[in-house]
């Protein structure tokens, strides 16, 4: 006999799995378009523009993820269906080790850089 999965067929749960990644990629531009405004007259010009630099920064780190964020998602899900809590905490602590070692890299690179960045956004004196 087929067992019925109690969540719906697969394409019901990917129509809906779909709906909400929309919904919330819909929310979260809604927010950008009004607070984007918002920021912009609070802050003036320059500083506005120093905040979409930031922004752009800490958009382009998430290039140093490289996959991890995800391995680790599909490997704390195989471990918690064979209850191996050991396993989890394993895999955790190994990813948030790489991604601070990355992070300390880059933050190293940007301070070392720094000088250079701020002459190009200052000008000079």
């Amino acid at each position: 006999m087929k067992q019925v999965s109690r969540l719906g067929s697969p394409f019901t749960r990917l129509l809906s799995n779909s709906g909400w990644n929309l919904l919330g990629q819909g929310a979260g531009l809604l927010m950008a378009i009004i607070a984007i405004p918002v920021l912009y007259k609070q802050l003036g010009a320059d500083a506005f523009g120093l905040f979409t630099i930031f922004l752009a920064l800490i958009g382009y780190s998430g290039l140093f993820d490289l996959g991890i964020g995800r391995a680790v998602t599909i490997e704390v899900a195989k471990h918690l269906l064979r209850n191996d809590r050991a396993a989890v905490a394993s895999s955790v602590a190994t990813a948030m080790a790489l991604l601070t070692l990355m992070g300390l890299l880059l933050a190293v690179v940007l301070f070392a850089v720094s000088d250079t960045i701020a002459g190009l956004l200052v000008g000079p004196t």
